[in-house]
């Protein structure tokens, strides 16, 4: 984990994950990552969004995030070995449809936080270098560049 969070209990009693609201000082101004469009962002960044429905996410052309309403699915999958550092793909089902996401990156790493932090998926990465290419499908998110 690269990102310190801070956990708390929701009111059903499970515990919840998101980075510490200090991340947010952090932040620079928002780009917009359009549905089906690449948008490139500085490495370190901050993603949210509210998608509803199936979506996904990519990530510089070898790692995707995918989310199946039908199921409640999200599986990250890597297409790209020379990025994955040896991992293939990991899924997580969630107890409830994904209706929010945030994604906070830097230059190897990313932490995925699912229905306000009700699921984590975090994973090293090995992008190419310099700015990374974001591709959401099915949503639009802000992306706010990060000074880490």
């Amino acid at each position: 984990m690269t990102i310190s969070r801070v956990l708390t209990r929701d009111n059903a009693g499970h515990i919840l994950q998101n980075p510490v609201s200090e991340l947010a000082a952090r932040r620079g101004a928002a780009v917009t990552a359009t549905d089906g469009a690449e948008q490139a962002v500085d490495a370190c960044f901050d993603l949210v969004a509210a998608p509803g429905g199936d979506f996904s996410l990519g990530f510089d052309g070898g790692l995707t995030l995918a989310y199946s309403d039908a199921d409640r699915t999200c599986c990250l999958t890597f297409t790209d070995a020379a990025m994955s550092g040896g991992r293939t793909s990991r899924c997580v089902v969630l107890d409830a449809p994904c209706r929010r996401l945030r994604v906070a990156g830097d230059a190897s790493s990313l932490e995925i936080f699912l229905n306000d932090g009700a699921a984590v998926l975090s994973t090293r990465y090995y992008p190419a270098g310099g700015q990374v290419t974001l591709r959401p499908a099915n949503f639009t998110a802000a992306v706010y560049p990060l000074n880490l």
